[in-house]
């Protein structure tokens, strides 16, 4: 009995650490959120930016990447700061509002229904095929540097949604401050 006590006790340890570690990250991913809100609003407020026509614009400083998944609404509804965000390397990525943030990245998810497939008990799934639309705009001209978008590539399984295209999306961030 007192063997099954121990193992009962180091679970028990075990799992209170895991749960503290889970929520020290979310909430250190939540404060990370909220610093930047406030830029999201209040400089992220402007219309739609202008084209680049000179094409003399660089990226410069850092590069901030906003979701600005539309959804039928108008240009700035729903901005706040994207998750890619916490994909990015140090190098691009602004530690807070006041740290050299050079460049917006707007995001605009989008997913593709592919196929339909039932499952052995009879429900139905959708597997679908994940893009991304990203326009780049300097921060101070308010006007776009790039524009591209990338396609996830599609999984080898017939019922997997496709690969998220993040590891693309921050090579061609990479590229415009070469």
């Amino acid at each position: 009995m007192k063997q099954d006590t121990k193992i009962l006790i180091i679970g028990v340890l075990i799992l209170s650490c895991i749960i503290t570690i889970i929520t020290l990250f979310v909430k250190c991913r939540t404060d990370i959120v909220t610093q930047f809100q406030s830029i999201t609003h209040s400089v992220l407020s402007k219309q739609y930016p202008a084209t680049n026509k000179s094409g003399t614009i660089q990226a410069h400083g850092k590069i901030l990447p906003v979701n600005n998944t539309i959804n039928n609404q108008s240009f700035n509804a729903n901005r706040r700061l994207d998750d890619i965000y916490f994909e990015l390397p140090n190098e691009l990525k602004p530690r807070n509002p006041t740290d050299n943030i050079g460049v917006i990245a707007f995001m605009n998810w989008h997913n593709t229904p592919l196929a339909n497939f039932r499952h052995s008990n009879g429900t139905i799934s959708t597997t679908y095929q994940y893009a991304v639309n990203v326009m780049v705009v300097d921060l101070e001209t308010w006007t776009i540097i790039n524009q591209r978008d990338f396609v996830g590539r599609s999984s080898n399984c017939s019922d997997c949604d496709s690969e998220i295209p993040k590891s693309e999306v921050i090579q061609f961030f990479r590229s415009l401050f070469n």
